[in-house]
């Protein structure tokens, strides 16, 4: 007999190792999702304790914005409709969130805290789903810790609880299909489902806050081009229809609890309607262009590492074809950023916290330094020097937030030295009290003292006297009628108090006590007025 010949040249033992290493790198816990979900908990966790006012780090979040979005949530949850019995201009979704977050913790906001974590966790595991289109794993993994450092220190992020902050994770998963799509997909057929999912989240943010439309009004447009350019017309059409679906699947549960209400009125006065007539200024085109520059400027002087990385990676992403062949994808990129700007900036108004709605691009800056450090130094050997690299990632970028994020010298503040809290400790010796924060922004005394504000006017908000005069006149109306029990202003050098009637104030009400205290770089003076 012949003798048996294998076609394999090598022993069996090393197809057997062969094996054994595959299943071994199979199941290691560094190529699971659930240890990048880990990962990313930890980072978010961590890093947001030191870097947002919400955390239980600091004794309050006194600022405005979040103690808002905290009172119209709470008076969601309490009965009262949004816009009907409570007036503000961001959108119900946002609302929601901080109702959920007022269910977790009600006087503080802790749950505010909690939801950050979560939603920042969220854009990291999709962050690293995109990172790892172009990167191993492993450079992967050590990226994240650095990438939610840079973004949590840029002066944007504030003071932690934006709106943007929460629209991270809609905004991430739509760049993930994007990118996606044209490095693994184009040009055959956009999948059908990411229309419907897109929709929705799309709908998500029109009812958190619409100016950010505009980066989904990029997406959809290049998408729609490029399959027409090859002739897939009925399939676009059936996309484009999946996607309104999804948006209006996000907007049904609000016009249902807005008709329920009959207040869709409302809803669409205080949101629309205030908010392009009142809120936003008539500008021109250049003049919104250079907003849009103004605000990048001096982001750019701010933090010149980070917003430096996110202008070179959004250079080399639309303008080279190391990464994507396709010239679509950086026309798509260009649009979905330019559009995004102009529907945040055309409004002609820039707040510190409206840049932060770009910080998710600063990826395509990380994925070109990962790459070519990737590219010379190799791959890591071996997963026991990927966990203490990321060990040190980790640490760094903790050390580095605590050493330069803005808010870190606000640990020191004692709580009970506070006006918010102590006018609550004298407020709470009355039951049932009625509380108005008469002439200025809502900053935090509904939330120390868990009262749900009985005046649909609860504030004065950054709208001219002669656009919206119906603000200060109810909150004048209900001085006059002591509508309520305690009336807190607020005074500092330099600001007038011009929209306040004092004369009426003090003819009803006596000053029981006062505190001053710094907010940023502005020290100011607040007073407790107590019903006669």
């Amino acid at each position: 007999m012949g003798q048996i010949r294998f076609a394999h040249k090598k022993p069996f033992s090393h197809i057997i190792l062969k094996c054994k290493k595959v299943n071994e790198k199979r199941i290691s816990p560094i190529n699971t999702d659930i240890f990048l979900w880990m990962i990313c908990l930890v980072t978010s966790t961590s890093l947001l304790f030191i870097a947002s006012r919400s955390s239980p780090l600091y004794p309050f979040n006194d600022w405005a914005d979040v103690n808002t979005f905290f009172t119209m949530g709470k008076g969601m949850l309490s009965g009262k409709v949004l816009y009907r019995d409570l007036f503000d201009h961001k959108g119900p979704f946002l609302y929601f969130v901080y109702g959920i977050a007022s269910l977790i913790s009600y006087k503080t906001f802790l749950g505010v805290y909690i939801l950050e974590t979560f939603s920042l966790t969220i854009f990291l595991f999709l962050s690293a789903k995109t990172l790892m289109l172009f990167l191993d794993r492993k450079y992967t993994l050590l990226a994240l810790p650095v990438l939610a450092a840079a973004i949590l220190n840029l002066r944007s992020f504030a003071y932690g609880g934006t709106a943007e902050a929460f629209t991270f994770p809609f905004m991430m998963a739509s760049l993930y299909f994007l990118t996606y799509y044209f490095k693994e997909i184009y040009p055959n057929r956009l999948p059908l489902r990411w229309g419907f999912l897109l929709g929705i989240f799309a709908g998500c943010i029109l009812w958190t806050k619409y100016s950010f439309l505009g980066f989904w009004l990029g997406w959809i447009l290049i998408v729609c081009i490029s399959a027409l350019v090859h002739n897939q017309f009925l399939h676009i059409f059936k996309f484009i229809a999946l996607f309104c679906a999804g948006m209006l699947v996000a907007t049904f549960p609000w016009i249902l609890y807005f008709g329920i209400h009959l207040a869709i009125r409302d809803w669409i006065n205080a949101y629309f309607v205030v908010n392009l007539t009142a809120y936003a200024k008539n500008l021109s085109l250049g003049e919104i262009l250079q907003i849009a520059i103004d605000s990048y400027q001096r982001h750019l002087q701010f933090n010149p590492l980070a917003v430096g990385l996110l202008s070179l990676g959004i250079l080399l992403f639309t303008t080279l074809r190391q990464f994507i062949r396709s010239w679509w994808y950086g026309l798509g990129l260009i649009l979905s950023i330019g559009l995004l700007a102009f529907s945040v900036y055309g409004g002609g108004r820039d707040y510190i916290y409206y840049f932060l709605i770009f910080a998710p691009f600063l990826i395509f800056g990380f994925v070109e330094l990962a790459y070519n450090y990737q590219a010379h130094i190799g791959t890591i050997p071996s997963n026991l020097l990927v966990f203490i690299l990321l060990i040190v990632s980790l640490l760094l970028s903790f050390g580095y937030t605590f050493r330069f994020n803005r808010n870190t010298d606000f640990r020191h503040t004692d709580k009970q030295d506070m006006a918010q809290i102590q006018f609550a400790e004298i407020i709470k010796l009355d039951e049932d009290a009625r509380l108005l924060n008469y002439g200025f922004q809502d900053s935090g005394f509904y939330t120390a003292t868990g009262i749900v504000p009985d005046g649909k006017y609860f504030q004065k908000y950054n709208f001219e006297y002669g656009t919206f005069p119906i603000n200060m006149d109810e909150q004048n109306r209900y001085i006059r009628e002591k509508r309520v029990d305690y009336v807190v202003i607020r005074s500092a050098a330099g600001e007038s108090t011009t929209n306040l009637d004092l004369n009426i104030l003090n003819e009803n009400y006596h000053l029981i006590a006062q505190k001053s205290q710094p907010f940023g770089e502005q020290f100011y003076n607040y007073e407790l007025f107590q019903r006669k």
